[in-house]
């Protein structure tokens, strides 16, 4: 039978008051501050998600000024007669990132006016509409559904991007390219054509 002295901590032994019994050790009080930070309770924050609480009004739901939205049925419908991609942005008011992609991306004046021009947008609080997001298996938030202009599912991707990155994949799915190209090739393409 081994003796409790055989035993060795694996990165030798713990510094004496941080492992004590009763106490939270130094790295869970650092995750715990950053995790208020994220979401705007803590001495830090992150820029721009620090100006106001996350359920306060103006959730991520509200568009930047100028961004038409559609109930989703309504917007099924339009997109149909105006033969367009339909948006559907997953949110809830209590995340942090999709608060991020409303005030970073879709402010952005050339995301703003690509998807007024290009796309039928709706807006769906996660938390409201549960059948709704259920029926696209959401599996976290922001989540970002493009139905093509029958209503099938083309894409859904479940994390933010940049506005860059996002126009170019916006344009991507208003071009049709989806149906013979995946994405990288078709930023490759754009890459080789030259620019007039």
């Amino acid at each position: 039978m081994p003796k409790k002295s055989d035993f060795r901590p694996l990165f030798g032994r713990p510094k004496r008051g941080l492992a004590r019994p009763g106490r939270a050790p130094l790295w869970a009080l650092a995750i715990t501050l950053v995790f208020l930070g994220a979401i705007g309770l803590g001495p830090f924050g992150l820029g721009p998600l620090k100006s106001a609480p996350l359920w306060a009004a103006g959730s991520p739901g509200d568009f930047a000024e100028g961004v038409s939205t559609h109930p989703y049925d309504a917007a099924l419908k339009k997109a149909k007669l105006e033969n367009k991609v339909t948006f559907i942005y997953f949110w809830t008011p209590s995340c942090p990132w999709c608060r991020a992609f409303s005030e970073l991306v879709l402010t952005d004046p050339d995301v703003r006016d690509f998807l007024n021009d290009a796309f039928v947008v709706v807006s769906v609080n996660a938390d409201r509409e549960r059948k709704l997001a259920k029926k696209y298996r959401l599996p976290s938030v922001p989540y970002l559904v493009f139905l093509d202009s029958s209503g099938e599912a083309v894409y859904a991707i479940p994390q933010p991007l940049d506005a860059d990155v996002f126009l170019v994949f916006l344009e991507y799915l208003r071009t049709g390219s989806y149906l013979n190209q995946d994405f990288e090739g078709f930023v490759k393409t754009l890459s080789q054509t030259p620019s007039t």
